[in-house]
């Protein structure tokens, strides 16, 4: 093994030390917000998943529900494994208000790190 390959062994081996964990939970469901959608509701999907969670990623698609083509949308929010029945909770209350017939649930259990503006990053010498 190289020296390179030693150090960036050992690098990586540290990172992984202090990574934190997590569960990545997504739903996937229709994004009946959308002008092509069939439908609007009174209720944001946004303002649904504020009720549970602080924070989530929405990712806009097109997918395919029994053949035919509907505009999507994927949640993605970062948690703990204690978040799950939050989760299924959200996801039925999707269901109900935007009148769906399913909603899926996938979830991972990951590793990640979080790199923060500071003060001292900001002036610290390279």
């Amino acid at each position: 093994m190289s020296l390179d390959s030693s150090l960036s062994k050992r690098l990586a081996d540290a990172q992984e030390a202090h990574a934190n964990r997590a569960t990545v939970y997504r739903l996937y469901t229709e994004d009946v917000a959308r002008p092509d959608s069939q439908f609007l509701t009174q209720f944001s999907t946004v303002q649904l998943i504020a009720r549970y969670f602080p924070s989530a990623t929405l990712t806009h698609a097109d997918g395919l529900w029994e053949g035919q083509r509907e505009a999507s949308l994927i949640i993605e929010i970062i948690g703990e494994t204690a978040d799950r029945q939050r989760v299924f909770d959200l996801a039925g209350d999707i269901r109900i208000v935007n009148r769906q017939t399913a909603v899926l649930i996938t979830w991972q259990d990951t590793a990640f790190h979080s790199f923060l503006l500071t003060a001292e990053s900001i002036h610290a010498p390279r």
